[in-house]
């Protein structure tokens, strides 16, 4: 994930003052991009945490030896609960490197302010704990967790100082919650994303505040910036936003639709509605008014702007993922080096590594017009409406095509070339021919000072420019790329101007290769040049090779050189002149395959049986232009005639053409594969030298871990602390492991060597034991350099997570294993050896306990799944977890009745909003009360007959009035719904009329219960008959459907003797509010009275349905 943060294991950032002359060319600019993702937030604390905290640790320790270089954080912005820790992040960034008040992994302002924010205060029981103004969720945990930050951050306080000087730009998104209509060209268009560019910057005194940051003119989010009001009365140069502004629009950003209210904020507008102006004084803070508030240091000559209140909901509505703010201010702030690309941040908590393998499913496009078919796609429309924006700045960013990034993937495709040559060396010689298969990875230059020094030699003006020389060198560098076991390397480094020197002759040689009499390009029909048979090509382009693997390394530490910038200027047109190198290579290469292709039909059409189909074959690649590559179709026939013989039968004019011929065109997918890249690095070159602007490089963060935030919409973190703080140090060991392989992505750092994947060189080959085994030092390093050792919760789950990463990436426990007892993985016994918390260890059994094979060959299980949420909970159980807050102890006795309760009491939240609320229109006022009483109906109900786990469970009144007043109802109300019936009967047969007020129900499981009769008024018409009736019966549920039979006894008042004995059955459905009944009411009667059959039709609930929908 983050690359860019292994630059700190040499120096990190110490932020500059504002004051200073520009930034010194060692400087890495490094942008943060958090998106958002609710309780997910915990999450990106702890990566947010680790990747801050590394470079300052490392830049105050320092290392010996290496060449310095500074990673400098350059903006961070963020949406949603990404935009809290995007603004934490940068405080803890501007921090002096002496402060130690965020130097624990167990104490800093990210851990400790999303930790404690659990559902039993976001929902709580109690509605006298919401404020005005919220939604279903409550603000207070929040608005008190950031009054507590503001606290510490004003608060004189010696162990949390700030460097005096620090700016950092620092961007939000929100969203308006009233479109706002802009003509465009004369067409109105209607928008409602906005975006916040603001500046941390901390005072002479070491007082950190927040103040607009402009944004250069032209950029992208020009357009969207809401311009919030300063506090009024102080200078305009000292103009600041105040910290209780800054908590507000955070809020805003943060406020999910319907979960939180949207939050009103201030701008500074040109036009605003005469309804929405206000004063100075009239601002909204969190839970108070904001102090005077003016936009006189925003208006220019002319009519001042106005103060105008607009609400805000999340912004990442439209633009989860603000790369392309993140863009604008650093372009905005800061101009990085030449050859020195802006490394962009992005991190995404969604993307996982290493999943287990998938068979792959059919994609069937959603049909139908149905509700169904609605809800599903609206939910791609959402989706693809909060990513547009990275999209669009992915497309017009020139990502990832960076000098550096061509230079290896040409090295690496220069790798091939050599493969292929040394094939068709062996075919026209006749030699043995070896496997057709390139390797799939390389070892990275790990002696550094030697090979450079090496380089130098070899391509030297003074040496003898003769086919021993070049030779001798080739084998000095494969004989050094292949030590896997380097001894220490002491030789000095080459100077920037002895790089350039080397880039330049590389250049020359490039010159040298191509020129008249090497590789210049044959006249159609004719013979490659001579020279690209002799092995002095092979040697030449092994060292060629060589240099350009090390060039590529080289590039950071040119463009932290003191060469002026129009020498770096010459230095990057000669580095990317020499990837035109490959597509001239391809062409040669092509022509030379062909030649002895043609030589080999020529012989075939010696034989007699062959000579028709090879003659067609040789006249189609006789006709081809010069440097294209011959078509294994103009040979299929001669293919087709050569299938019956094997390879070794003896037949004129010898089997070595036929083998040749066959090894020819199972060559050709290589070699079209090394052509098609060789022109698409020659074409990205050529663009990257006409483009002046800087270069930038986006590196994805991922997670290898599920996540216990990551159900119920990713808000399950609030359900207990446990979830949240598992998630939080998750979070700090992706961030290690992520500057691990930034390490070992380094030659000049990386503690042994790793292998590169060939066809992906920018990347290390985490399947390869080289590999993993530097990721072994390297992630001990960072754990010692953060300290994490010190934490034993910390400790634990970097320790478990890096064991199972280290099984899943080599995709073998046997030999992860053996490399844990080797040095490199040592540390994992001491760090996963001990749970330090029984609640912490469940959780993380819980959501590791599930292993799936990585690939489609995979041997054994060693990739962790995705656990639903049900699985989630019942993997909890099964590892003894002790749930601390109430709502995760209802959800482990039972989840799905902890579901239902959880949304009633959303529902009832709801719709206590919804009676407070007087500016909506009557009609659509009265619908959606409606819609909420419908929903407590169908809720209550199906809380009563959901599964549980606690059976059996006895339900004495199966009403669903409520057992306390539902808000904006009088006690009153509910004792009238209370006189009336809860079961109506009607006897359809012979007339007659039951009612039942209460009707107790014994649970023995989710489908068996005992239901009972309890009718204190049973009418027949037919004998004029007065009853009582009660009655028990055995109940089977089948989905919703119910039926039960049972004995009933009834007692007559009126018109009857003694007691009547009979039975009944009973069909019920829509959640037994309907049902039908048959049975006989005198099973021992006499003959001439009957039995007294009947039929009835039964409504339920008929009390609840006349509270919630009637009174």
């Amino acid at each position: 994930m983050l690359s860019a943060l292994a630059l700190a294991l040499l120096v990190a950032a110490v932020p500059e003052p504002s004051a200073a002359p520009p930034p010194p060319r060692s400087e890495h600019p490094l942008a943060f991009v958090l998106s958002g993702g609710v309780s997910l937030g915990s999450y990106e604390a702890g990566l947010a945490w680790a990747s801050v905290r590394f470079p300052q640790v490392a830049s105050a320790r320092g290392l010996s030896g290496g060449r310095q270089r500074v990673p400098r954080l350059t903006a961070v912005t963020g949406a949603s609960a990404g935009s809290i820790n995007a603004l934490l992040s940068a405080l803890i960034w501007c921090e002096s490197p002496d402060t130690t008040a965020d130097a624990s992994v167990d104490s800093n302002l990210l851990r400790d302010l999303w930790l404690p924010v659990g559902l039993e205060r976001l929902l709580p029981e109690d509605p006298t704990v919401y404020s005005d103004g919220d939604a279903i969720l409550s603000t207070l945990p929040l608005t008190e967790a950031l009054a507590a930050l503001e606290r510490k951050l004003l608060a004189p306080d010696a162990s949390r100082r700030f460097q005096p000087g620090c700016r950092l730009p620092v961007g939000l998104t929100v969203t308006r919650a009233t479109p706002e209509t802009r003509l465009i060209a004369g067409l109105p268009t209607l928008t409602q994303k906005f975006v916040l560019p603001w500046v941390l910057e901390v005072t002479r005194e070491g007082q950190p505040r927040l103040r607009r940051q402009p944004l250069t003119a032209g950029r992208d989010a020009g357009d969207d910036v809401l311009r919030l009001p300063e506090l009024a009365g102080v200078p305009p140069e000292e103009a600041q936003l105040g910290w209780s502004q800054g908590w507000q629009a955070l809020l805003a950003s943060g406020a999910f639709p319907l979960a939180f209210a949207p939050r009103p904020l201030c701008d500074c507008a040109v036009e605003c509605p005469s309804d929405q102006q206000v004063e100075a004084n009239a601002c909204q803070g969190p839970g108070q008014l904001l102090p005077p508030m003016s936009c006189a240091s925003q208006s220019s000559q002319g009519a001042p702007l106005q103060l105008c209140r607009r609400r805000y909901v999340d912004g990442g509505i439209f633009d989860n993922a603000p790369v392309g703010l993140a863009i604008d201010l650093t372009e905005s702030t800061y101009t990085p080096a030449l050859l020195q690309p802006t490394r962009y941040l992005f991190v995404d908590p969604d993307l996982r590594r290493l999943l287990p393998y998938r068979e792959p499913l059919e994609h069937k496009p959603t049909e139908g017009s149905g509700f169904t078919a609605g809800v599903q796609l609206l939910g791609s429309l959402v989706s693809t409406g909060r990513n547009v924006d990275l999209a669009r700045a992915v497309r017009a960013g020139r990502w990832n095509r960076t000098t550096q990034g061509l230079l290896r993937e040409t090295a690496a495709s220069l790798l091939p070339f050599i493969f292929i040559h040394l094939q068709l060396h062996a075919l026209r010689e006749g030699t043995s021919i070896e496997s057709l298969e390139p390797p799939s990875a390389f070892p990275d230059i790990t002696q550094h000072g030697r090979f450079g020094r090496l380089l130098a030699e070899c391509f030297d003006e003074g040496a003898q420019d003769v086919p021993e020389h070049w030779h001798a060198c080739a084998q000095r560098f494969v004989a050094l790329s292949q030590d896997v076991a380097p001894s220490r390397d002491d030789t000095p480094p080459l100077s920037s101007e002895k790089v350039v020197w080397l880039a330049e002759r590389v250049t020359a040689q490039a010159d040298h290769l191509r020129g008249p009499g090497r590789m210049a390009f044959a006249p159609k029909g004719a013979l490659p040049p001579p020279y690209i048979w002799e092995q002095e090509f092979i040697d030449r382009l092994i060292c060629g090779t060589a240099a350009l693997y090390f060039l590529a390394d080289e590039v950071d530490a040119l463009a932290s050189s003191s060469l002026s910038p129009e020498r770096l200027q010459q230095t990057k047109a000669a580095l990317l002149g020499v990837v035109q190198i490959g597509r001239r290579l391809a062409s040669a290469t092509n022509a030379a395959a062909n030649t002895l292709l043609l030589h080999n039909l020529e012989r075939l059409e010696a034989d007699a049986e062959l000579s028709a189909v090879a003659t067609q074959g040789r006249k189609a690649v006789a006709a081809l232009e010069a440097g294209v590559l011959f078509s294994p179709a103009d040979l299929q026939p001669l293919l087709t005639a050569l299938a019956p013989r094997s390879s070794g039968e003896p037949a004129e004019p010898g089997p070595d053409a036929v083998v040749r011929l066959r090894h020819l065109v199972n060559l050709h997918p290589h070699l079209q594969r090394a052509s098609s890249q060789a022109e698409a690095l020659s074409r990205e070159s050529r663009e990257l030298l006409e483009h002046r602007g800087g270069e930038r490089a986006l590196l994805l963060s991922s997670r290898f871990s599920p996540l216990a935030s990551s159900h119920l919409f990713n808000f399950a973190g609030f359900l207990d602390r446990p979830l949240r703080e598992f998630d939080y140090y998750a979070g700090v060991y992706d961030a290690a492991q992520a500057a691990s392989m930034a390490m070992c992505a380094m030659p000049e750092v990386a503690p042994s060597p790793p292998m590169r994947r060939l066809g992906v060189p920018n990347a290390l080959d985490l399947h390869e034991p080289g590999t993993q085994r530097c990721l072994g030092y390297a992630l001990r390093h960072v754990a010692e350099t953060l300290d994490l050792s010190s934490s034993p919760k910390a400790r634990y789950v970097v320790g478990r997570l890096a064991r199972l990463e280290l099984a899943a990436a080599l995709d073998n426990r046997t030999l992860a294993t053996e490399l844990e007892r080797e040095p490199a993985w040592a540390w994992l016994e001491d760090f996963a050896a001990v749970t330090p918390d029984p609640a912490l260890g469940a959780v993380a059994d819980a959501l590791l306990s599930r292993l799936a094979p990585c690939a489609e060959k995979s041997q054994e299980p060693l990739c962790v799944k995705d656990l639903s949420f049900e699985a989630f909970i019942s993997a909890l159980r099964e590892h003894g977890y002790v749930a601390q807050s109430p709502h995760m102890q209802q959800a482990m006795e039972d989840v799905n009745g902890w579901a239902m309760r959880t949304m009633r009491q959303v529902l009832d939240r709801s719709h206590a909003i919804e009676r407070q609320e007087t500016t909506q229109s009557p009609v659509v006022r009265s619908a959606v009360l409606l819609a909420h009483s419908a929903g407590q109906l169908w809720l209550r109900r199906a809380e009563d007959v959901t599964p549980t786990t606690t059976y059996p469970r006895f339900v004495w009144d199966l009403s669903t009035i409520p057992t306390s007043n539902a808000s904006g109802r009088s006690s009153g109300l509910r004792a009238a719904a209370h006189l009336l019936p809860y079961r109506m009967s009607f006897d359809v047969a012979h007339g007659g009329i039951s009612l039942a007020w209460m009707e107790p129900a014994l649970h023995l499981s989710s489908r068996v219960s005992l239901m009972s009769t309890v009718e204190p008024l049973d009418i027949q018409s037919e004998n004029d008959r007065l009853s009582s009736t009660v009655g028990l019966r055995p109940a089977l549920r089948l989905g919703d459907v119910t039926v039960s039979t049972g004995p009933r006894i009834s007692f007559p008042w009126v018109n009857g003797n003694g007691v009547d004995v009979g039975g009944e059955l009973r069909v019920g459905g829509l959640q037994d509010r309907v049902g039908v009944s048959v049975g006989v009411r005198r099973m021992f009667a006499p003959r001439e009275e009957g039995p007294g059959w009947f039929v009835a039709l039964s409504v339920s609930d008929i009390n609840g349905l006349a509270y919630w929908l009637m009174l």
